[in-house]
């Protein structure tokens, strides 16, 4: 890939653009989001909160929080 193509991905690639967090500081922005919207419709805040500790919990969760998911590209 040429830095010319690199430098276009970066801009065009939402979900993994660069990011100045840690996991640790991702993890508690998230749980905050979370706390602040409170209970939704068809999940509890808590529920929300054991999975946000599960993704945490291995390599490919991590990845989607600190990336906010995949882009498929």
């Amino acid at each position: 890939m040429t830095k010319q193509s690199q430098e276009f991905n970066e801009q065009r690639i939402l979900s993994h653009g660069n990011q100045n967090e840690s996991l640790e500081e991702t993890i508690e922005r998230i749980k905050q989001r979370i706390i602040q919207t409170g209970d939704k419709s068809h999940v509890t805040v808590a529920r929300q909160l054991e999975l946000l500790n599960e993704l945490a919990a291995f390599p490919l969760g991590q990845f989607l929080l600190q990336n906010r998911g995949f882009n498929c590209y």
